[in-house]
């Protein structure tokens, strides 16, 4: 099971590897995407954030080169909510570059780029916007090429061992430390990024956008503003599945993933430390009750546990 990471800057990779990650992800920016189809048609999830995209499609090359040197792998993502017939078109001149650069494989968002992907020699990634809630749903982008699929952040650890099960013919991932999100990645429609940043994130920092009766108590209100409070601050920026990694290696996922692509090196690191140390622990041990006694947890683990919000796998916790 590796540990895959975001990346933000060339000399991260060294940091994060020597932490213990084995795969990167990360995006680029091209003013020629934004000079042809606008600024609100995004080319990845985060095009809107500058901090999340730095590099350039010519800067990718060295990227591939130093992670490869690492022995690790790396993924590009291209997993913008939709590409219509233009931006599909026009995405093939980035996947031949990309190719050329060496990267292994694409995070794509729909069925339509997997094809693409595998015919320029990449891995296809089917990444969380694909919805992969059930079997059925595996199996129909494994049928497409995907060569792995990244299971949506609400699956409990029971649902995603039912998928690996009934679908094994490809390699799963699943999301293990820090940001989550209230909604549903895959029917998310708001934009990140822009003016007023991302909408969920948006609403979490604004009471004024809580919707509340006129007649609504001050008790009321106070627990509504102060549950709004803990979804941002402890559920969404602190999210942890440290508990499952037992479960999640039995399972026979492939990476488990550290989300953060607009955070500091450093910080994703002591997750990365933190994710390792506990993979060995589950690797040698013979139960989960035997796991659970002798794992590590975070560091502040009472800003993350305390609550019981930012479990990405309650199951186990509870």
């Amino acid at each position: 099971m590796k540990i895959l990471t975001p990346l933000r800057n060339l000399n991260d990779i060294n940091v994060l590897a020597d932490a213990g990650a084995g795969e990167f992800y990360m995006g680029f920016t091209d003013p020629a995407w934004r000079e042809q189809f606008g600024m609100y048609t995004d080319l990845n999830r985060c095009s809107l954030y500058e901090e999340a995209n730095k590099a350039s499609i010519e800067d990718i090359r060295y990227y591939a080169d130093k992670a490869h040197r690492r022995e690790t792998a790396l993924y590009v993502v291209l997993n913008a909510p939709w590409y219509g017939d233009r931006e599909l078109d026009y995405l093939k001149h980035y996947l031949q570059e990309l190719s050329d650069a060496g990267v292994d494989g694409i995070i794509v968002s729909t069925p339509e780029q997997i094809e693409l992907v595998r015919k320029y020699g990449m891995k296809a990634v089917a990444s969380v916007m694909s919805s992969v809630y059930n079997s059925d749903i595996a199996r129909y982008y494994r049928d497409c090429g995907a060569n792995r699929i990244i299971l949506p952040r609400e699956l409990s650890t029971e649902a995603i061992a039912q998928i690996i099960d009934n679908v094994p013919e490809v390699e799963y991932e699943a999301f293990l430390m820090r940001n989550a999100c209230r909604h549903a990645d895959s029917y998310c429609l708001g934009l990140h990024g822009g003016v007023y940043g991302g909408l969920c994130y948006d609403q979490a920092l604004q009471d004024s956008m809580l919707n509340m009766p006129q007649d609504t108590g001050p008790d009321k209100i106070n627990e509504r503003k102060y549950n709004n409070y803990l979804y941002d601050r402890v559920f969404r920026s602190s999210s942890c599945g440290q508990c499952a990694i037992w479960r999640l290696l039995g399972n026979g996922i492939a990476a488990v993933k550290i989300v953060g692509r607009m955070e500091s090196a450093d910080e994703i690191a002591g997750s990365v430390r933190l994710t390792g140390y506990n993979k060995k622990i589950a690797e040698t041990v013979n139960s989960e009750a035997e796991y659970l006694l002798h794992m590590r947890m975070p560091e502040n683990r009472y800003d993350y546990c305390a609550s019981g919000l930012s479990c990405y796998y309650p199951e186990v916790r509870f």
